[in-house]
């Protein structure tokens, strides 16, 4: 399971830099043979002034979270683990159009078991990061949001079953100007 909340979410740490460096290599860093020598690892990270002295430090953290293979001859093979990670950083990484509102709401509703109370917990803080509002205890809403993430989420959790989006618009009758307010749609 990918370790959205653990491993490499301290903010600008150097493994999570050299993440994302490797996230530059775009799907050629997906495919399943590609590789980093240790020497091209160090001169990518000579390249990024905020990796100066950490390199070392990076590389170790990643092999010891599972996200890098050590391989034969200094060669550093991206695991499935790290492969997720770098798919999830490449669509996190697509912005979220906020220009003018489509006055449709985007809204997740979810009825997950308490055997995964975990993947539940990790969904809720993960919608409310992101911008979304919680109407109920399961109803989340945000006039905004990444499908593409959400749906990955939503996989990557195996919560599939359990989670459902919807988007809507409220009816002329309703009064949707609190949710206005709180996103500034006023």
């Amino acid at each position: 399971m990918l370790a959205m909340g653990k491993a490499l979410d301290y903010s600008k740490s150097a493994a999570k830099i050299l993440l994302d460096v490797l996230c530059d290599f775009g799907d050629l860093a997906l495919e399943a043979d590609f590789f980093l020598t240790k020497k091209g690892i160090y001169r990518l990270a000579h390249d990024n002034p905020e990796m100066h002295g950490q390199c070392y430090a990076a590389l170790r953290s990643l092999v010891r979270g599972g996200y890098l293979k050590c391989g034969k001859n200094d060669r550093f093979l991206i695991s499935p683990k790290g492969r997720r990670q770098m798919k999830f950083l490449k669509i996190r990484a697509q912005k979220v159009d906020r220009g003018k509102w489509d006055r449709k709401w985007r809204i997740v509703i979810f009825d997950i078991p308490e055997k995964m109370r975990r993947e539940r917990a990790a969904l809720r803080s993960f919608l409310k990061r992101n911008g979304f509002v919680k109407l109920q205890n399961s109803v989340f809403v945000a006039p905004f949001a990444n499908m593409d993430v959400l749906d990955f989420i939503r996989k990557e959790y195996k919560i599939e079953k359990y989670v459902n989006f919807i988007i809507g618009q409220t009816d002329r009758r309703e009064n949707d100007s609190l949710l206005r307010k709180k996103f500034g749609l006023v």
